[in-house]
């Protein structure tokens, strides 16, 4: 068992019954979900009176939680958080959504919360995702909402199915409402340049694993020259890299509007990934030279790079290593960026 150092802590022993001092570790631990074996880490407890090694009580639920995570990942489902997110973008209650769908409210609530949905449930939610479906299910489903709430909606989202960038604009108004700052690269969030920017880094294809790091290697890269990032985007520390807030909706959109393939790749054993193209040519008006000299220099200096590469260099990088999980990484860390 690779168990990390050992740690004295207070306990109730499943065997002998009793609570006294346990020693406390972790190590991995394999987990099947849906027929999927997934090897996560938890905490483990030896029993000082007889001895006894038994897991953590308080991890087990979280040990499931992390491993239905994966799950989803491997297969790319929606997390709860997106499941939430897209919920709120369109201004909905749990139970407004439920009705439009069709479900009960404590399916909704339950996938919300971290309950590992079905395979139909995730398509209808990534269709969802779509504005054009999105006015269909209002249509076919009436009573679902109240009728100015509907007509509201109907009225706010017709505009954007002319084309990507009027679903970007409705996007930005909801989740990029923040100021241009130091987690911002001093620049407020521009879809158009973000949306565009996924474009030309996928323009030869690129795994979807490695998009999101070299993205921050970018803006960041423009940052440390230029005192500026690109796109505006701000960037959350993840176990997975620098993940750019609501990165799911990003990659959706320029998916479901058919701007960007996916195909299936394997990436290890029994591990599935996917690898995005661009079917359009991104729109380079948009850049400056910068910007565009920057984009080039990335894309270049990563070719040949998988996940795991990139991902070893961003432990090393300081904007990584200063940031604690969950957090935004500040841009001006960017002043050691090793590229």
């Amino acid at each position: 068992m690779d168990a990390g150092a050992p740690q004295n802590v207070k306990g109730h022993c499943p065997r002998c019954d009793r609570e006294g001092m346990c020693t406390a570790s972790r190590a991995r631990k394999l987990i099947e979900v849906r027929g999927l074996r997934i090897e996560i880490e938890t905490g483990y407890l030896c029993c000082s009176v007889c001895g006894d090694v038994f897991e953590d009580p308080a991890e087990v639920q979280d040990s499931m939680e992390r491993g239905y995570r994966e799950y989803r990942r491997r297969h790319g489902m929606m997390q709860p958080e997106e499941i939430r997110y897209l919920r709120k973008l369109y201004g909905l209650t749990q139970r407004e959504l439920a009705r439009l769908l069709g479900w009960g409210l404590v399916t909704v609530s339950r996938y919300e919360n971290g309950a590992l949905q079905d395979a139909a449930h995730d398509k209808t939610l990534r269709l969802m995702s779509d504005p054009h479906n999105l006015i269909r299910l209002l249509e076919l489903e009436p009573e679902a909402l109240h009728d100015e709430k509907r007509r509201r909606l109907i009225a706010r989202f017709r505009d954007s199915r002319s084309g990507i960038y009027g679903m970007a604009r409705v996007y930005a108004e909801r989740f990029g409402q923040y100021d241009a700052d130091r987690l911002s690269g001093y620049r407020r969030l521009d879809m158009a340049k973000l949306l565009n920017s996924v474009l030309f880094l996928c323009k030869d294809g690129r795994a979807k694993a490695t998009l999101n790091k070299i993205l921050f290697f970018a803006d960041f890269k423009h940052f440390k020259e230029y005192a500026g990032s690109i796109t505006g985007t701000r960037y959350l520390k993840t176990e997975l890299g620098p993940l750019p807030e609501k990165w799911y909706y990003y990659l959706t959109l320029l998916i479901d509007r058919q701007e960007l393939g996916v195909t299936e790749i394997l990436i290890g054993e029994e591990i599935a990934g996917e690898r995005l193209t661009a079917r359009t040519n991104p729109d380079l008006s948009l850049f400056s030279n910068s910007e565009l000299l920057t984009l080039a220099f990335v894309m270049d200096h990563f070719k040949g790079w998988n996940a795991k590469m990139i991902s070893n260099l961003i432990r090393n990088e300081r904007g990584y290593i200063e940031t604690p999980e969950r957090c935004i990484i500040p841009y001006p860390l960017a002043a050691d960026l090793s590229i």
